[in-house]
C-alpha cells in the first residue's frame, strides 16, 4: 500500500507539473510561394478555372506546451490569389445568325490571413525534427487587380472589350469579389535544431466568397504552397 501510494503521487505530481509547466514561445518570419485557384459560378454555372502562382510573407509564433505537441498562430500577406477562368457560349440571333460569347476573367487578390496550426512534432526542441498538423484560417481581401477580356462574335466579327480595374471588395452589386473568407489549411514540414524549417501546406475555403453569395453565384478559395521559415526564442542568448 506504502508503495502504491508514493506512485499515485508521483504520477498525480506529474501530471500536475506538465499541466501547470510553463509554454515555451518561439516567434519566427516565414516566406514562400503559393499555387491556388479560385472556383467559380456565376448564376449557376460552373466556369473552367486555372491556378495561378502567387507570393506569401508573414510571422508565426510556435507556442509549445511540451516536446510533442505546439499552437502556431501566424499572420500573412498573400498576394495574387484568386484564379483565371474561361466561359464560351455558343447560340444564334432571332435572324438565325451563329453568335457566339468568350469571357476570360482574371483576379489578383491580395489576403490578409490568419491561420492557427495544431502541430505535432517527432523528436523534442534540441533535436532535428518533422512536423504535421491542421488548423482553420480567417481571411481578409485587402486589395488587388480585376482583369476582363470579354469577346461577341456576331456573323464573323469580333468586338472585344477589356474593362480592368482595381478589384471591387465588399457585398454591393457593383462589387466583384467579397471581402471575407474562412476555411481549413493542413501542414506537414521539418525544422532544424537551429530553428531552421521547411513546410509544404494546403487550404481550402469553405467560405462563399463570391459578392453576391448564394446556391447560384459561389466562389470557393483553394490554395498550396511551400515556405521557409526560422524560428527564435525571444530573450534567448542561443536564439533557439
Amino acid at each position: 500500500k506504502g508503495m502504491s501510494k508514493i506512485l499515485s503521487t508521483l504520477v498525480f505530481l506529474g501530471i500536475s507539473a506538465t499541466a501547470f509547466a510553463q509554454p515555451v514561445l518561439k516567434i519566427g518570419g516565414e516566406v514562400g510561394g503559393t499555387f491556388g485557384t479560385m472556383s467559380q459560378k456565376f448564376y449557376g454555372e460552373t466556369r473552367e478555372t486555372q491556378f495561378q502562382a502567387g507570393f506569401k510573407i508573414g510571422a508565426v509564433l510556435d507556442i509549445g506546451f511540451n516536446d510533442h505537441f505546439s499552437l502556431q498562430p501566424g499572420l500573412f500577406l498573400t498576394t495574387n490569389g484568386g484564379s483565371e477562368s474561361n466561359h464560351d457560349k455558343y447560340f444564334s440571333t432571332g435572324a438565325g445568325l451563329p453568335t457566339s460569347d468568350h469571357d476570360n476573367r482574371r483576379y489578383h487578390v491580395t489576403w490578409l490571413q490568419l491561420p492557427v496550426y495544431a502541430l505535432y512534432k517527432t523528436g523534442d526542441e534540441y533535436s532535428d525534427r518533422f512536423f504535421a498538423g491542421f488548423g482553420p484560417y480567417i481571411g481578409m481581401a485587402i486589395g488587388g487587380k480585376f482583369e476582363q477580356e470579354y469577346t461577341n462574335t456576331l456573323n464573323g466579327q469580333d468586338i472585344t472589350k477589356r474593362p480592368n480595374s482595381n478589384l471591387r471588395i465588399g457585398y454591393e452589386p457593383k462589387d466583384q469579389m467579397g471581402r471575407y473568407d474562412l476555411g481549413l489549411q493542413a501542414t506537414a514540414g521539418y525544422e532544424t535544431l537551429f530553428g531552421l524549417y521547411f513546410r509544404v501546406f494546403y487550404g481550402y475555403g469553405l467560405l462563399n466568397v463570391a459578392p453576391n453569395p448564394d446556391s447560384e453565384n459561389a466562389f470557393h478559395n483553394s490554395v498550396g504552397g511551400i515556405t521557409i521559415g526560422f524560428l527564435f526564442k525571444p530573450g534567448s542568448n542561443r536564439g533557439y
